[in-house]
């Protein structure tokens, strides 16, 4: 199996998934925290400005972590083409 190679098609993919993830977490801490605020008080609280935050924390955090990961790639195809 050949490996992948580290185009921005892939720095693209792997941003936005990094995205997306970030922002299903955020939303699903939330929901974990309304719930258990729900069960100790009675009080649904969950609001819509946490899905403004959580997309705002996981376009930072996905940006970032994507980047990284694509230039850890980028840096390994770097040292296998030099091997051979």
């Amino acid at each position: 199996m050949n490996p992948m190679k580290a185009t921005f098609r892939l720095y693209l993919a792997v941003v936005s998934r990094a995205v997306v993830f970030f922002y299903l977490l955020g939303l699903l801490g939330n929901l974990i925290g309304a719930l258990i605020i729900f069960g100790k008080d009675g009080v649904w609280y969950f609001q819509s400005d946490a899905l403004f935050v959580a997309l705002r924390f996981s376009l930072i955090y996905g940006f970032f972590t994507g980047s990284g990961l694509w230039i850890f790639a980028k840096m390994e195809e770097i040292k296998r083409r030099k091997k051979k």
